[in-house]
Parts: structure tokens; sequence; C-alpha cells
């Protein structure tokens, strides 16, 4: 008889493991896909939270706060917190933490800076095929390092670049390591260029120097998904640019954030 995978088993399945947990609170910071809301209903677990609940999460008895995210943005993190605060538990800053043997160093020679094609779909991000020009600008007007950095899975971003980039001698591909060799190379960087992903929240963290791409639309600018710290920063499209109806789409900002513009952006950030 072939295995039921079907939505509802899975829903089920979810519930029955929640249940035999016979835990007093649940909390949802987002209540997505809804099948999950209807899991956290099913499991009877008395008190029950959901951030972007929606009209699930009040029919299946959730307490849903509101993000703000579009009428009043701010850092991810804090949006986050606020269940915290609902609860009435302590909270210090949102910034990001990482605690590593691997500390901020400079390797003397050649400036190194990072190059993150990948995103994690948040918000706005450029096409491959600029970042391989700005691995151009690099190349021919500096005499920099590029290190790729990315999961396994972004290798398959490098297909539009030409090979004349890839081989060179002083690009390094270190996409699809481990956590810990990711953390690792980013420590040896003198400037990452990145869009919205975790590893800008790393490299936030290790103070390193980031600078990103970004839409000026309230839920999908640098105030919720940037770096917050004082070493990040960001070049921003006008609001009436941006041609994305979601987030996690590629966009040329309508020209008016170019692979030029970073390149002289990030010679400008490391004199």
């Amino acid at each position: 008889m072939p295995l039921d995978i079907s939505w509802r088993s899975r829903v089920l399945r979810l519930a029955a493991t929640l249940r035999e947990g016979k835990y007093d609170l649940l909390l949802l910071p987002n209540a997505s896909p809804w099948q999950v809301t209807l899991a956290g209903l099913l499991s009877g677990i008395p008190k029950r939270m959901a951030m972007w609940g929606g009209i699930w999460g009040r029919l299946a008895g959730y307490r849903c706060l509101r993000s703000g995210i579009e009428s009043a943005p701010r850092p991810y993190a804090e949006i986050l917190l606020d269940m915290a605060r609902a609860l009435d538990i302590p909270i210090g800053h949102a910034k990001p933490e990482i605690f590593s043997t691997h500390k901020r160093k400079s390797l003397g020679g050649s400036l190194r800076v990072g190059i993150h094609l990948g995103a994690g779909g948040s918000a706005c991000n450029l096409a491959p095929s600029a970042y391989a020009e700005l691995a151009s600008f690099i190349l021919t007007e500096t005499d920099w390092e590029i290190v790729l950095t990315g999961t396994k899975d972004e290798q398959r971003l490098l297909e539009t670049w030409p090979h004349t980039l890839r081989s060179s001698i002083r690009v390094r591909n270190v996409m699809g390591g481990a956590l810990e060799d990711l953390c690792r190379e980013i420590t040896s960087l003198d400037l990452l260029i990145i869009s919205s992903t975790g590893p800008l929240h790393i490299a936030a963290a290790l103070e390193v120097p980031t600078l990103s791409p970004f839409c000026s639309r309230p839920g999908l600018s640098p105030l919720v998904w940037g770096n917050q710290n004082e070493n990040g920063s960001a070049l921003v499209s006008p609001l009436d640019l941006c041609r994305c109806v979601g987030s996690g789409c590629y966009c040329d900002f309508s020209g008016k954030i170019t692979p030029r513009d970073l390149f002289d952006h990030a010679r400008s950030i490391l004199g």
C-alpha cells in the first residue's frame, strides 16, 4: 500500500509530535504555510502565538502580532523580539553575535573582496551576470583578490560568468563549504559585497565591512534586512523604481544600482 504523503497526513503527524511534547506554549515566528498553523491548533497546546498569522492564525485561535514591516520598517530581529515582549521576557539588543575562534584579521598583501551571488529571497538582488561585471571591474582596475562565497546549490549562478573570470588566478571559489569554513573565509575579507542573506549577518557579527544593493520599498529595505552595524553600507534605489512585485527576484534596480556603482563604492570604502 503506497505511503500517504498528502498534506493532511503531514499535518496530523506534526500535530501528534507536538502533542507528545506536552508543551504549554507554541510560538510561530512566521506562520507559514498555513498547514503549520493548523497543526498547532490540533496539537492541543493551550497557548499559541504567531507572527504573520493572518486570517488562518486568527481562525485557529492564535494570538497574532502585527509586524509593521511595511508601515514602520525595522530590523527583522526586532520584529521577532516582539514575541518576547508580548510574553514579558527581558530582551537585550538585536545585533547578531557569533562566538568563533576565527577573529577578524588582515592577511596583508592585496585586498580581499568577497562576492556572494546568492540570496535568501527576503529582498531584491542583482542578477549573477551583474556580479560578473563587477568582478571584471575588480580584476581589470585593481590588484584585489576575489573570494566567491555561497552554498553548493549556488554554484549554478556562476554559469553565466565568462570562463576567463572563473579561471582567473585572482578568483577563488569557496562556495559549498561548511559553516565554519565560511566564517573563516569571511574573517579574512576586507569587504564582502552581498545582498540580503544569512552570510551578510555573519559578516556583521564578525565586524567585516559589507556593501549591499537594496530596494527602498519598506518591506524590502536595508532598514529590515540590512547590516545593522556601523560597518555596513547599502546602495538603495528610489522607491518608485522597484520592479519586483514580491521579494526574492533578480532586479536591475532600473539602472540606478549598477555593477560600476558597486565597484566605485567598494573602492571608496577600501580607500
